[in-house]
């Protein structure tokens, strides 16, 4: 079966975001696209020899982010518990 154009976008949006094949397969199963995971690495292969040069977004940068946001969210927590406290 072809690749529509709107499959090959998801999966493209799911490379990008730096998922290896098995959850590229099942992000597209979450997006109503049931793609084997040996269709998927052929679909990318033939994608890279036609020219296409994707920008893979670090996944570690966004966690270290999430790690940071919650750890002051959390002191900011506490030392707002602690000022509650003494008043």
């Amino acid at each position: 079966m072809a690749w529509t154009n709107e499959e090959t976008d998801v999966m493209k949006n799911a490379y990008v975001l730096g998922y290896d094949v098995e959850e590229i397969v099942e992000y597209m199963k979450g997006s109503g696209h049931d793609r084997s995971a040996a269709s998927v690495r052929a679909k990318i292969s033939s994608l890279k020899r036609a020219g296409w040069e994707p920008v893979v977004i670090e996944q570690e940068k966004s966690r270290e982010v999430d790690w940071i946001i919650v750890s002051c969210l959390t002191i900011g927590a506490i030392i707002v518990g602690y000022w509650w406290s003494i008043q």
